[in-house]
């Protein structure tokens, strides 16, 4: 698995907990306190998040960080 695909697998896990918790990237970014251009990056995994992020997404998606590392 290259970087580009691990960043991207991260990010479409995170959508799809959101999606399940019936979450828009923006609804879930300004929980964050993110602008949603940055979840969105996230999301399509064209972003490096940092854990500092990804614990705060897994708090407001009501999950844990691990879950974002399912492939």
């Amino acid at each position: 698995m290259t970087e580009d695909d691990y960043l991207k697998a991260i990010g479409k896990n995170i959508t799809s907990i959101r999606k399940k918790r019936d979450l828009t990237s923006k609804e879930l970014a300004l929980r964050c306190f993110m602008e949603k251009s940055n979840m969105i990056a996230i999301e399509k995994g064209r972003r490096n998040v940092s854990a500092k992020i990804l614990l705060k997404i897994a708090i407001q998606l009501k999950c844990e960080v691990k879950d974002f590392f399912e492939f």
